[in-house]
């Protein structure tokens, strides 16, 4: 499978102007890569970040979705400075494949890639995909 779009990210294009697209890990912004290109892109009021349907206490993402702060505090002490716009996604990572099914439905995407299961069940759910809703249905793993 080759999608010559979607690709590794780059550092570097945390400061680049323009737009950008970027899913990172975890979604709560509790740590790593995500709450480090929070923490440069929540400033703007010309970002938007997008959030899981839930986030633990307690988490950054929990205080987004708890109100409009101006600012949060990160866990070392620090605040960042909130202008960027907060739009909660209610989407499970974990959901059965009529959730799946009917997410794709909705959404119409050109392909889908299934990366997390048990083999058997990807490969029932991308023969689901594929002649039900005639789209092209990916397993790399």
């Amino acid at each position: 499978f080759d999608f010559k779009n979607v690709k590794d990210f780059d550092r570097s294009l945390i400061h680049a102007p323009g737009p950008c697209v970027l899913f990172a890990t975890p979604g709560m912004l509790c740590a790593g890569f995500s709450l480090e290109v929070f923490k440069h892109w929540a400033p703007s009021p010309l970002n938007l970040v997008a959030l899981p349907g839930y986030s633990v206490a307690g988490t950054v993402g929990h205080k987004l979705m708890s109100g409009k702060p101006t600012t949060v505090d990160l866990y070392n002490g620090t605040k960042v400075d909130v202008r960027c716009k907060i739009h909660q996604v209610a989407f499970s990572p974990h959901t059965d494949a009529k959730g799946i099914m009917d997410l794709t439905k909705f959404l119409s995407p050109k392909n889908v890639v299934l990366v997390h299961g048990e083999k058997p069940s990807m490969m029932s759910l991308k023969e689901k995909i594929t002649s039900e809703l005639d789209i092209p249905c990916f397993v790399p793993a």
